[in-house]
């Protein structure tokens, strides 16, 4: 197991991010779901790592080129395979 320091923990530890990759449709799903996550967990700041060349980081969404410059801002990342699974674990949708 790696082992953060305290003081770029205390940076991101509040810093969620999501890959997701699929179709423009659920794209939009996760980007209009995105404002209820962050209110079901107060504190939590989610970004977004997708494909959308309009996505310029704002609102924390970002063009999958961006990645690693986001991705060392934040205290976890994962890809999300399946749009209406990632819902339902965060008991959205």
């Amino acid at each position: 197991m790696s082992t953060i320091l305290f003081p770029k923990y205390a940076r991101v530890k509040n810093n969620y991010c999501v890959g997701f990759f699929g179709c423009d449709e659920d794209l939009d799903r996760l980007k209009a779901a995105k404002p209820s996550i962050e209110a079901k967990f107060p504190g939590l700041n989610l970004y977004i790592i997708c494909n959308d060349e309009k996505a310029s980081g704002e609102n924390n969404i970002y063009h999958k080129a961006f990645m690693q410059d986001v991705v060392t801002q934040v205290a976890y990342y994962r890809i999300i395979e399946n749009l209406d699974d990632f819902l339902e674990e965060v008991q959205i949708g």
